[in-house]
């Protein structure tokens, strides 16, 4: 997947999802500093494109088994 599409499927989520998701044990699993994706959410800073990776890494994985599970 291009870098572009990654990233706008990545932020998308993180907007879509933002309440239902637990920003902090989130980004501790990832291994981030806190407030990455607290800043992302709240003052729309940019996240890095390494973060980007690993976070569409983690709900590629992680979350897709979910969505499928709502939609059955």
């Amino acid at each position: 997947m291009r870098k572009k599409a990654k990233r706008s499927f990545v932020e998308e989520w993180l907007i879509k999802n933002k309440d239902v998701i637990k920003v902090k044990p989130l980004e501790r699993k990832l291994g981030f500093h806190v407030g990455v994706i607290q800043k992302f959410l709240g003052e729309q800073r940019t996240i890095s494109d390494d973060r980007i990776n690993t976070l569409y890494e983690f709900i590629t994985k992680n979350m897709c088994d979910v969505v499928e599970m709502k939609k059955e």
